[in-house]
């Protein structure tokens, strides 16, 4: 009697887990069928370098980020390998994940040279929402016109609790690579015109540097009042890129009119004019 009260303990949580499974699968039809997402994109994953543009020599940090929000599990665990060009690549080294539970990967570095990293972390407990799992930082050495060819690809993945296989509910892993070439060290300090000039509510500004240097990107009215620093940090040279949202350092907007930009680096000064309209 023992033995099958026991048995029929293990088939019913064997059975609750099969209900889950199709609550699941239930919840991704409802999904598909207003047209929302595909089931196999349920979890989105990004391996994006921070920077945007390479220059030879640059150091670039990619973070690794497994977004849940789109289903009631949790992650629970995953095993996962990370490969890239390492002619255009060198691998400087790693920093665990931020979100909580896992801050412990397993990771082997043992085929780095050949543009390889395995790793694999493990929480009982789950996490939800934007999972920050790990993130690379490499140099730049390929030559000019080559693409970095990061790739990302999971093994195993499960759920916390229910250990429900989400292996199916991960979609392509967007890395922003796909037309991401190095680009020659800039031969000169250059501010750009700002994109879109007139604009609303947002716009770009770009600028080169040629050399590592403390750069200063400051935002001011019509009357010379600074509004916003965007930048305030040593950068090493290549080609960057920064958005203005229209707001002052709180957050605020700011009314329309003719506002100055301007970029101090080193000995080098340069401003230019844009319009913010409504």
């Amino acid at each position: 009697m023992r033995m099958i009260k026991k048995e029929q303990r293990c088939y019913k949580g064997a059975k609750k887990m099969n209900e889950r499974q199709v609550i699941l699968r239930l919840i991704c039809v409802i999904i598909l069928m207003v047209g929302i997402c595909h089931a196999s994109s349920m979890i989105q994953v990004t391996a994006t370098p921070l920077e945007g543009r390479l220059t030879e020599g640059q150091l670039i940090t990619v973070p690794i980020e497994v977004n849940m929000s789109n289903l009631p599990e949790l992650l629970g665990s995953y095993t996962a390998v990370l490969s890239w060009n390492a002619k255009v690549l060198s691998f400087s080294g790693y920093c665990a994940g931020s979100t909580d539970g896992f801050d412990s990967p397993v990771v082997n570095s043992g085929e780095v040279n050949s543009g390889r990293l395995i790793f694999a972390a493990a929480n009982p407990l789950g996490a939800h929402g934007v999972v920050n799992i790990l993130t690379v930082s490499f140099k730049v050495a390929g030559a000019v016109g080559s693409n970095p060819e990061i790739d990302l690809r999971f093994s195993a993945m499960a759920a916390a609790k229910t250990f429900t296989d989400l292996l199916q509910y991960v979609g392509q892993v967007q890395t922003g690579v796909e037309n991401l070439l190095v680009e020659e060290i800039p031969d000169e300090y250059r501010l750009k015109p700002n994109y879109p000039n007139p604009f609303n509510p947002s716009t770009q500004i770009g600028y080169e540097l040629p050399e590592e240097v403390h750069v200063q990107l400051v935002i001011y009215n019509s009357v010379g009042q600074e509004i916003r620093r965007l930048v305030d940090e040593k950068s090493g040279p290549g080609v960057y890129q920064v958005t203005w949202n229209g707001c002052d350092e709180l957050g605020r907007p700011m009314p329309a009119g003719i506002y100055i930009y301007r970029l101090i680096a080193d000995d080098f000064s340069a401003k230019q004019k844009m319009l913010l309209v409504k």
